[in-house]
Order: C-alpha cells, then sequence, then structure tokens
C-alpha cells in the first residue's frame, strides 16, 4: 500500500484490535477442541483469499486485505484457543506443565520466524502465496495427526478425572 506510515500504522493497528472481542465469545460450549480447531485453521487457510493483488485500485485492495486480517486473525484466536485446550488434555498432570511450555515455545517462535521471513518477501502476492503455503502445510499436518488429538480416557492414566 502506498500510504503515509502514520496512515498505514493506525490502519493496521485498528485492524489488529477488531478481533480482540471474539475472544469473549462462548464458542468453546458449542464445539469440541478437536471440532473447534478444524474449523479454525480451514476458515485461516479460507480467510488468505482476501490477500491476493486482484488489480485493484489501492482503496479497494486496502479494503479486501482489511476483511482478510480481520477474518485471519479471528480465526488465529480461536485456532490457538482451540488447539491450546486440546494440547493441555492430552498428557498427564505431572508433564502439562512442560508440554504447555513447549508449545509457547513453538508459538513465539513463529512469531519470529514469521516476521524475519516478512521482511524478505517482496512486496505483491509472495505474502500470500506464502501464507497459503504455511496454512495447506498445517491442514495437511491435522488431517496425519487427526487419530492422535484425542483426548485419553481414564483407564490410560488412573487417577485422573476429566471434566
Amino acid at each position: 500500500f502506498f500510504f503515509m506510515a502514520e496512515s498505514g500504522c493506525r490502519y493496521l493497528g485498528g485492524l489488529n484490535l477488531i478481533p480482540v472481542p471474539t475472544a469473549l465469545l462462548p464458542v468453546s460450549q458449542y464445539l469440541s477442541d478437536r471440532r473447534g480447531s478444524v474449523i479454525a485453521f480451514v476458515s485461516f487457510l479460507a480467510s488468505t483469499v482476501f490477500f491476493w493483488n486482484y488489480g485493484l485500485p489501492t482503496a479497494p485492495w486496502a479494503t479486501m486485505y482489511g476483511i482478510g486480517s480481520v477474518l485471519l486473525l479471528t480465526s488465529a484466536i480461536f485456532a490457538k484457543s482451540f488447539s491450546w485446550a486440546l494440547v493441555s488434555k492430552q498428557p498427564p498432570p505431572e508433564h502439562r506443565t512442560y508440554v504447555m511450555a513447549c508449545n509457547g515455545g513453538v508459538y513465539m517462535m513463529g512469531r519470529g520466524v514469521g516476521a524475519v521471513v516478512a521482511g524478505y518477501l517482496t512486496p505483491g502476492n509472495d505474502f500470500a502465496f506464502f501464507l497459503v503455503g504455511v496454512d495447506a502445510a498445517t491442514i495437511l499436518y491435522i488431517v496425519a495427526m487427526w487419530r492422535f488429538l484425542t483426548v485419553p480416557d481414564e483407564s490410560s492414566h488412573p487417577g485422573v478425572r476429566r471434566a
């Protein structure tokens, strides 16, 4: 986009704040952790359609980018929430802290790697290709690991009650 830096910062900052209230929606009451994770990641992938440059003038493209950003960020909120909820139920209680720390480390590594990679992408559709590739790899990983994404029953962890 060819905005002034100050206007661009306000625009992108506002886009990052719009999805925040969605975290308060009681979505977990209606979806299981597995189903919520899959729906969030699929909507995450679908939102990348708005990042392509369709040859539009700057204002309509900025609007499409804004819609895609809000959808992507909202999906990311739910993807992270559902996947962390699912991961927190997998290990026995004595290993949960370690597993959650590993999960947090991967999350922070993703933020750092994303920031570095973004600096090397040229303006235009390269970012959209990158996002589609990451999303497709995530979906393939979830499909490959689907059978392992189950909450353990009481017989596999005696003395641990499920809520």
